[in-house]
């Protein structure tokens, strides 16, 4: 498998953590520095048959674009604890050379602080979004609540 990624350093972790996730573990990992800015990290990795297409599409989710994908199997009868291995190839930037992203004027980081800020709000409500039969349910019983409360005082 083939990716190219904006950052071969923390795609490699987020790799490392997924793998661990489905009971996997690295088997061998090397960097690459190609140029000044290019860096390619490869990592062999094993993870139990079982559990192969969810750690795919993990990586497919997460990483960044597939280049490649080459998948081959052999014979037909698949044994419980069966490990496969995978070559994963990740393309990609340089750790450090992440200045892009880090605003230097005040008006720059102004508005960076304000965007984050409001990142985080549509993540809450997105959170929140999927709840609202609870908060149907709950507005209903409190008003049953407070209208049986209502008719107990008023004898």
């Amino acid at each position: 498998m083939e990716l190219s990624v904006n950052d071969a350093e923390t795609a490699k972790e987020i790799v490392k953590d997924e793998v661990a996730k489905y009971n996997g573990f690295i088997r061998s990992e090397s960097v690459s520095l190609q140029n000044s800015d290019k860096k390619t990290a490869y990592l062999k990795v094993k993870v139990p048959v079982q559990k192969f297409d969810y750690l795919m599409s993990d990586l497919n989710y997460n990483l960044g674009t597939v280049e490649n994908m080459n998948i081959e199997t052999s014979g037909h009868d698949i044994v419980e604890n069966t490990m496969c291995e995978i070559d994963i190839t990740l393309y990609g930037q340089q750790g450090n050379i992440a200045d892009d992203k880090n605003p230097e004027t005040l008006g720059a980081q102004s508005f960076a602080a304000i965007s984050s800020g409001w990142n985080v709000i549509t993540s809450i409500f997105l959170f929140i979004l999927p709840l609202w039969p609870l908060f149907v349910i709950a507005g209903i019983g409190y008003y049953f609540y407070k209208k049986r409360k209502a008719t107990d005082k008023n004898p």
